[in-house]
């Protein structure tokens, strides 16, 4: 009876460092690229609203404000500075737009890819953002069962260097019926806007940074989701919207592919 005392004794101390060691342990990340030193020199991050179809412009205009507006409610700054919806394939800046030809853009599968991310980087810098939005998809489009409101939430977040989490959580890799973020991307996005400002404030430089006046697509971020309506999306709203987002790399090839398509893209 003294041994079994003893035993759960020296057990309590051992239990309380676990629970204290996994108070500190969070399932975010942050994309590659970030790890490796590249961040925005300044917020806020500058960027605009495209589309071609007038009938695209009230749901995107609302729902990417919004998303904004959950993203820098959770971290009290001023992360963004989006312009209003702007119809023009004259493509500028750091921007969130449709694509109507999204699988020859992008070389993902257009019956099962919702949107992608990349990020251009210039020095040190992040000098690009892109979010392009798979058009071929009339779900999406018309935001069934929040599945754009989902989307644009997750890849707005991918802008800042914020990858996928393994928790229940908006920026997770499977998708579910979250609308709203959950503790983990609060916990994700607070730490990478930290740490980029503490970039910001010291001059940090990136062990990788490039001397190149070119843009470099380094290591891109790319959101894809496969739904199990073959294509078509939920049925009866947020349940039947299941996917998974799994992390992409374009790298140079997509840029090259970028440069040899009728879009102007500048800085």
């Amino acid at each position: 009876m003294t041994h079994t005392k003893k035993l759960a004794v020296s057990i309590i101390p051992l239990l309380l460092m676990a629970i204290l060691l996994s108070s500190n342990v969070h399932a975010y990340t942050l994309t590659s690229d970030f790890t490796k030193g590249f961040y925005w020199q300044s917020f806020p991050i500058q960027m605009n609203k495209f589309i071609t179809d007038p009938n695209d412009g009230a749901l995107l205009e609302q729902l990417t404000n919004q998303a904004v507006q959950d993203w820098e409610g959770v971290t009290g700054k001023n992360l963004w500075n989006f312009t209003a919806v702007q119809t023009s394939s004259a493509y500028s800046g750091n921007y969130i737009r449709w694509s109507d030809n999204f699988g020859a853009e992008t070389g993902y599968d257009p019956t099962k890819t919702l949107a992608i991310t990349i990020r251009y980087n210039q020095g040190t810098y992040f000098q690009q953002t892109v979010i392009i939005l798979n058009g071929s998809l009339s779900y999406l489009r018309q935001n069934w069962g929040n599945a754009l409101k989902t989307t644009i939430l997750h890849e707005i977040g991918h802008t800042l260097g914020l990858d996928h989490s393994s928790a229940n959580a908006i920026m997770a890799a499977n998708l579910s019926s979250l609308t709203t973020l959950q503790p983990d991307d609060i916990q994700g996005v607070n730490a990478v806007v930290d740490e980029t400002i503490r970039r910001q404030s010291t001059g940090y430089v990136s062990p990788y940074s490039t001397t190149t006046t070119e843009k470099n697509g380094l290591l891109p971020a790319c959101g894809t989701v496969e739904d199990i309506g073959n294509g078509k999306g939920p049925k009866n709203g947020p349940g039947n919207f299941i996917g998974s987002l799994l992390i992409g790399f374009l790298g140079i090839a997509l840029a090259n592919k970028r440069k040899k398509q009728s879009i102007s893209v500048s800085y």
